[in-house]
């Protein structure tokens, strides 16, 4: 039956919605993982190209949460980790062996890998792996004696299946972490590339995208080859950090099949570092950019979108191309903040 022709033959009126008033409700601190950053029941994207260090990034937070360590200068409230290492399970154990003997050498940290993908953007697959996802983080809250903190899933395609990633695919996929996250109150983070035409953009459906509260994504600086992860949206704090960091090779106690020495890489923190920051090449970045900074001497200091937009069609440019423009920006560090105000993280001196 039709939901209107249920209501239709209930006589009696139906039930309001609870409803709190302001003055009266109780606002609940949230339970922080990285202080400031990823809390539990967070959704997050970590977000970068092939071989941009997406993984390192990845095992890194996971060992700084499994050992209650601190991660690029915020506290952490330790706790386990689960992480699924769909893509390159092998890979994902050795560099998480490499990091704990640099951070926590003499300790047992409760950093688990899953070596299979759970499929939960397949559609014959989603409730299925869903539910044993749940399992795994509910039997190691058991076996650690202590609740899960995160959840990493590496990566975001490999755990599509036969689903489309521009379509119910990505859908599904988000909807499930969403649920997983806010049903066991952990953290879940996706592996996931940058969208090709959007470089501020994630790559396939845009639900996930919708649905995280924090996306990280990074860049390299040529010169010294310093990458910095950058967040790009965050729910709860302040877009426009900047995480720098460097990946250091380091020689394994294993060999090849031909009886030489193996290498793997780990993340080193640089928490002092500047990282130098280019000027975009685009032309139309450039123009936006050189417009802005031209504003801020005069002193504006913040602009909405739609004052973007307006200054770019002022300069010349086509309103088409704006979102590229401010998305493209944003991505490189310049911008930062909401469509209500939009803000230059490195203002020109006047």
């Amino acid at each position: 039956m039709n939901p209107l022709d249920k209501l239709r033959v209930v006589k009696a009126e139906p039930e309001p919605f609870d409803a709190v008033n302001i003055s009266e409700a109780e606002a609940q601190p949230r339970d922080e993982t990285v202080q400031g950053l990823i809390a539990s029941g967070d959704v997050v994207a970590l977000v970068g190209t092939p071989g941009s260090g997406k993984t390192s990034r990845a095992v890194h937070l996971s060992v700084c949460v499994s050992a209650g360590a601190v991660f690029f200068g915020r506290l952490v409230r330790g706790g386990p980790v689960v992480y699924f290492g769909a893509e390159a399970p092998t890979s994902v154990i050795t560099r998480a062996q490499l990091a704990k003997e640099k951070h926590s050498p003499n300790a047992r940290l409760p950093f688990y890998v899953v070596q299979s993908a759970p499929l939960i953007g397949d559609p014959g697959w989603t409730a299925i792996d869903e539910a044993r996802i749940v399992a795994t983080i509910k039997a190691k809250a058991t076996d650690e004696g202590e609740p899960v903190r995160l959840v990493i899933l590496d990566t975001l395609s490999s755990c599509l299946g036969v689903g489309d990633e521009n379509g119910e695919g990505m859908v599904a996929l988000v909807n499930a972490a969403r649920r997983i996250a806010s049903n066991t109150k952990v953290a879940v983070l996706v592996v996931h590339h940058p969208s090709k035409s959007d470089s501020a953009g994630l790559r396939g459906h845009g639900s996930l995208q919708g649905a995280c509260d924090l996306i990280l994504t990074s860049s390299t600086d040529d010169f010294t080859k310093i990458r910095t992860a950058t967040v790009i949206k965050s729910r709860h704090g302040e877009s426009g950090l900047e995480l720098t960091y460097k990946l250091e090779p380091v020689e394994i106690n294993a060999v090849d099949s031909f009886g030489c020495k193996q290498s793997s890489i780990v993340l080193v923190q640089m928490d002092d570092f500047k990282p130098t920051r280019k000027r975009p090449k685009g032309i139309a970045q450039q123009k936006m950019l050189d417009e802005l900074e031209r504003r801020h001497r005069t002193g504006e200091t913040a602009w909405s979108e739609a004052g973007i937009r307006e200054a770019a069609v002022s300069i010349g440019l086509h309103r088409n191309t704006v979102p590229k423009v401010i998305s493209a920006l944003t991505i490189a560090g310049y911008l930062y903040g909401s469509a209500a105000q939009l803000t230059l993280r490195f203002p020109p001196e006047k």
